[in-house]
């Protein structure tokens, strides 16, 4: 009999795992009500909060049974020669603690995404400045151990001064780094996310993977 419920279930031996992600279910509805949340985040979150010890597919697996959540997204993959192109952008992260003023305050991701290994580099910083646009730029460098010989960003004005979708005036300080470092700096053409689509996408992602249902930051 035993053997003959094994065949009708061959998932059976899952179904301890199930049910110790089940204790979790009120807390799990919480979560996916934030947009950004994702099944490898509601798995982290499980495992930083109650240390429950199951896999991020079980997770997922529970999340399509019980909340018919997460089904994957069809992509295009363009591709370029490694060390060819970064995209960087400014994404809006929500409030974070500033240790300097003891507030919540407004918070920036920069983030740049190498194009051929979608590599990226993270930096979440209160202003977006012209010094704070080429620090970052200068640490995403050091990050890398390299430099790319293009990079392609918005149309920001720590970056672009006068945007153009032909003729871009590029801003001094930033135009001067790229004769330093020798890269090009090409401005996406305005009202148009696809030009810069891989940091465009980043942006959720930070938002998903780094930061949905944290509440301590």
């Amino acid at each position: 009999m035993s053997k003959l419920r094994s065949l009708a279930n061959p998932q059976g031996y899952e179904r301890p795992a199930l049910d110790l992600v089940a204790q979790y279910k009120s807390e799990i509805e919480e979560l996916l009500k934030d947009d950004d949340m994702t099944g490898k985040q509601v798995w982290r979150l499980l495992k930083e909060t109650h240390g429950i010890d199951v896999g991020c597919t079980t997770i997922k697996r529970y999340l399509r049974a019980e909340f018919s959540f997460g089904r994957p997204a069809v992509t295009v993959r363009i591709e370029t020669s490694p060390g060819e192109e970064a995209q960087v952008d400014f994404g809006y992260a929500g409030l974070m603690h500033d240790p300097e003023t003891q507030r919540k305050r407004k918070t920036w991701a920069f983030i740049m995404t190498l194009f051929s290994s979608r590599h990226k580099f993270v930096r979440f910083v209160f202003r977006q400045d012209i010094p704070t646009w080429l620090d970052c730029h200068e640490r995403a460098f050091s990050f890398y151990r390299g430099v790319p010989k293009r990079i392609i960003l918005d149309n920001l004005k720590s970056g672009v001064v006068k945007p153009d979708t032909y003729d871009p005036t590029i801003n001094r300080a930033y135009a001067d780094m790229g004769r330093r470092y020798g890269f090009v700096a090409d401005p996406a053409k305005v009202r148009m996310p696809e030009h810069k689509g891989k940091v465009e996408r980043a942006v959720p992602i930070v938002r998903k993977h780094l930061l949905a249902g944290r509440t301590d930051l």
